[in-house]
């Protein structure tokens, strides 16, 4: 009787983990939950309308993976513009050494993230965090290094840089359901 019930007990243990990951959602619901969880519903949401992604296949990893790496590309393009930008030899030297060090954080940034990427694919989410907290860091001082510029690229340059903080938040949100799920 008692080896019974210990082998009901243990059918029961290693069946509720298989119960709750079945009731997760998957695919366009999890995404539209993840997103419901972030600061901009739509900014993340449009985020998944923007290239190629699986959708129907999608699981919270995917989606945080997916979201770590469109945040890395959207830090190369932002690189990208500053190192034209600095091809202009008629900056002011202030604002010249600003972008030049906006270069050097947003390519730190970028190197951040992708860290951050090998983090998550060998389930170190602090370390996620981590990258991914020093990333946004490097930006926000790059922004600050900005602020007192008001021409249409820094305008530009700060909006996109908003895009890559939302990216970031979205990454992070998404980490947190990933580490409840697993």
């Amino acid at each position: 009787m008692k080896l019974a019930t210990n082998l009901a007990l243990f059918c029961l243990c290693i069946s509720l983990p298989l119960i709750t990951l079945a009731d997760e959602p998957t695919g366009e619901q999890l995404v539209l939950k993840l997103c419901s969880l972030t600061n901009n519903t739509q900014l993340c949401l449009s985020s998944f309308d923007t290239v190629q992604f699986d959708i129907q296949n999608a699981n919270a990893t995917g989606i945080t993976l997916f979201s770590l790496k469109l945040a890395s590309k959207n830090a190369s393009a932002i690189s990208m513009l500053i190192k034209t930008v600095l091809i202009d030899q008629t900056l002011e030297p202030s604002i010249q050494q600003a972008l030049e060090d906006c270069s050097d954080y947003y390519v730190d940034a970028v190197d951040l993230i992708n860290d951050a990427v090998v983090a998550l694919l060998a389930n170190a989410y602090r370390d996620v965090q981590t990258w991914v907290l020093a990333a946004v860091i490097d930006v926000n001082v790059c922004q600050d290094a900005l602020k007192n510029y008001n021409g249409a690229m820094e305008k530009d340059l700060s909006n996109k840089t908003k895009i890559f903080l939302h990216l970031c938040g979205n990454g992070l949100t998404f980490l947190k359901a990933l580490e409840k799920i697993k």
